[in-house]
């Protein structure tokens, strides 16, 4: 919960930057301040291994190398989205970006993998489908927000699985291939001369510390939380990041806008709700077969 709530305040966080960064820039010194943190926690988790191995793998199989490469640049685009939106008031367009993706990954999940299907996620992916419907009478179309998260994130997902590359030493990897990116961003004379402000020079390192904070809430939550639990939470930062473009940055939903987010949040409401009910059944039968020692 604390990371979730972490990611949603970086939002907010980059809108304050807004005024002083572009979102490029906003990105190139979060990823350049970040990257450091995200090694040092691998190291203290004792995944250093993990990192030698997978990039050795690089040279046996080569083919993974472009694969890395164009999962680095989808992360990459999904992240100065992040910094992008707030500043220009497309904050909630993003979010409903948000609550589409898991619906979407359950139909590629469907169509692309032939996994089974709940009646809960049945129900959920045919509320969302109606509220996209009803979007793309009324406008003709979704924002491109919240298309490119809610298209590609799932095609970044999906690339590692087929690649094998879902594993915290690929998600290092792809950061490192981005630094350069985000030193490309910062090069330029007026963008280094920013930090030379004592005030903005603070704002800079708060972002590195705040999301190097997020970043080791979030790697801890993987390796303590029940996988379950954990991907249950995954539902909330979507609904925090509705709640920070509302309060936070005074973003406004139209009365014609209503009708799609109330369908797809009733959609992602259901899911969460039906993951609930599904871990509390898993641990109901597990206390059934392996009673506590106290009660006996």
């Amino acid at each position: 919960m604390g990371a979730s709530t972490g990611f949603a305040l970086l939002v907010w966080y980059a809108a304050v930057l807004a005024p002083h960064f572009g979102p490029w820039e906003i990105f190139g010194w979060r990823l350049l301040l970040t990257f450091p943190a995200l090694t040092v926690a691998m190291l203290v988790t004792k995944r250093g291994p993990r990192i030698v191995r997978f990039v050795a793998s690089l040279f046996t199989a080569w083919w993974r190398l472009p694969v890395l490469i164009i999962n680095s640049l989808l992360a990459v685009a999904q992240m100065v989205l992040f910094t992008w939106a707030p500043g220009a008031g497309r904050t909630t367009e993003m979010s409903l970006g948000y609550f589409l993706m898991p619906l979407v990954m359950i139909v590629i999940g469907r169509v692309g993998f032939h996994e089974s299907i709940t009646r809960g996620q049945a129900f959920a992916t045919v509320l969302a489908a109606l509220g996209v419907l009803y979007e793309i009478i009324r406008t003709g179309g979704l924002g491109w927000p919240t298309l490119v998260v809610a298209i590609g994130y799932p095609m970044y997902f999906v690339s590692r699985r087929l690649a094998r590359m879902a594993t915290s030493a690929g998600l290092w990897a792809e950061m490192l291939i981005a630094v350069p990116i985000a030193a490309w961003m910062v090069r330029s004379p007026e963008e280094l001369a920013k930090v030379t402000d004592v005030k903005l020079l603070a704002m800079i390192l708060g972002l590195g510390v705040f999301s190097a904070g997020i970043m080791a809430i979030y790697t801890g939550a993987q390796m303590l939380l029940p996988f379950a639990l954990f991907g249950l939470l995954s539902y909330l930062e979507p609904v925090l990041l509705v709640l920070v473009a509302f309060v936070l940055l005074h973003e406004t939903i139209t009365v014609a806008e209503l009708p799609t987010y109330i369908l797809i949040w009733l959609a992602v409401l259901i899911l969460a709700l039906e993951a609930t009910w599904r871990m509390k059944r898993r641990k109901d039968r597990h206390d059934l077969w392996w009673p506590d020692i106290h009660t006996m």
